[in-house]
């Protein structure tokens, strides 16, 4: 073999085993690791769960407490003063009033039975107290719901009666032997900041009936929801909840932030209850 031929050879050869090795090393790269699962950070929820822990902490809600003072031109109440039960009075009698009868006095609330415009009957509420109260008289007439129900109502305040106030509610259109039956009264006395909370709610979050709920005009702008849960409407046509727990938990708590927990009770007694009032944790019940 010529010497030139075989330098050609050589190189070739040399040349074929780089690329074999170059193959071979490149070809046993090590594979990578798997990636390891995302960290998990105890106790997280979704933004919207933790702006609503934030909210609803003891911290906040005495805060609200002050701040929803100044806004009401009165003066914050402490958490212990808060925290104290409300007067409440409750009479279950039934008494029947007509035009021209004597005042009936019942809860600390005295009521007539008057002519009003455009045909109307009107009951007249009157609060003689020294502090605003939160209002519920159930009636009947005796002619039925269906005739009083095409009587355009009165704008009223259909759940606080300010202390010295009157409330004239539309009953009835007038009839010959039109009669009202009232089959209960109840009052719960506010503290001046309770009363502007309670003022905020919508008559139907309290389980108001819609026929004097209709006649309700709020005195002030409150972005607080009118739409009542179901197990709080299954709760009180039932009786395990009243009119009195829902309107002292509002009494309590700003109906912008605080939803109704359906194991909260009025407060009878000093210290029965922590505040804020929450829903309870998954699993758990409150007394």
């Amino acid at each position: 073999m010529r010497d030139r031929g075989f330098r050609l050879l050589v190189i070739g050869l040399a040349l074929g085993g780089a690329v074999v090795l170059a193959r071979v090393r490149f070809s046993q790269v090590p594979s990578l690791p798997p990636r390891p699962p995302m960290p998990q950070v105890s106790g997280a929820g979704t933004a919207e769960q933790l702006l609503n822990d934030t909210l609803t902490s003891p911290a906040v809600w005495r805060n609200f407490l002050q701040t929803d003072a100044r806004a009401a031109g009165v003066t914050a109440p402490t958490v212990a003063e808060l925290g104290k039960p409300f007067t409440y009075q409750r009479e279950a009698s039934s008494h029947v009033l007509s035009f021209g009868a004597p005042t009936w006095t019942a809860a600390g609330l005295t009521l007539t039975l008057e002519s009003g415009d455009r045909n109307s009957a009107v009951l007249s509420i009157h609060n003689p107290g020294t502090s605003d109260v939160a209002y519920r008289v159930v009636s009947r007439p005796s002619l039925g719901s269906s005739v009083c129900n095409v009587s355009a109502p009165l704008v009223i305040n259909a759940l606080v009666i300010a202390r010295g106030g009157t409330v004239r509610r539309t009953e009835c259109a007038v009839r010959a032997g039109l009669e009202l039956t009232i089959l209960s009264v109840e009052t719960i006395a506010l503290p001046p900041l309770s009363s502007w909370y309670v003022r905020q709610v919508s008559p139907l979050a309290v389980g108001l009936e819609p026929r004097w709920a209709r006649a309700h005009r709020p005195e002030m702008q409150a972005n607080c929801s009118s739409i009542v849960p179901q197990a709080v409407r299954g709760a009180l046509q039932k009786g395990d909840l009243t009119w009195r727990d829902l309107v002292d938990f509002y009494a309590r708590h700003r109906c912008e932030t605080y939803q109704f927990p359906i194991t909260y009770r009025a407060i009878t007694k000093e210290g029965e209850r922590e505040l804020p009032a929450l829903p309870p944790p998954p699993g758990e019940r409150r007394n």
